[in-house]
C-alpha cells in the first residue's frame, strides 16, 4: 500500500509551486491516520499533540503509520514526541519530503 500512495504522489503532476492536490492529499491521509490510531473522529490540522493526551506509544504508532504510508522516513531527531505540536506541523513535514 505504502507504494501505491507513494507513486500516486509522484504522479501527480505540480503544474505551480503550491501542487494543491498533492498537498490536499497529504493532510487528508496524515488525519485519517490520527483518526484511525486514536480511535477518534474529531482531529483537523489545527489539534495540538497535546490536546489529544497523546503519549510515545501512540505517537510512534502514528510515525510508522506514516512512514510506510508515504515510504518516506523519520528521521531520529523526529522521533521525539515534543518535537512536533499540532497535526498541521506533521502535515508540513510530510509535504517537505515530496
Amino acid at each position: 500500500m505504502a507504494d501505491s500512495i507513494s507513486n500516486m504522489l509522484s504522479n501527480i503532476e505540480c503544474i505551480d509551486a503550491t501542487c494543491k492536490e498533492k498537498q490536499d492529499f497529504v493532510e487528508i491521509s496524515v488525519i485519517k491516520t490520527f483518526n484511525e490510531v486514536l480511535k477518534a473522529d474529531n482531529i483537523t490540522r489545527e489539534t495540538s499533540l497535546k490536546s489529544l493526551g497523546i503519549h510515545s506509544f501512540n505517537y510512534i504508532q502514528i510515525v510508522v503509520e506514516l512512514e510506510e504510508k508515504f515510504n518516506i522516513e523519520f528521521e531520529e531527531d523526529y522521533l521525539n514526541l515534543n518535537v512536533f505540536s499540532s497535526v498541521e506541523e506533521i502535515i508540513a513535514f510530510i509535504k517537505n519530503k515530496f
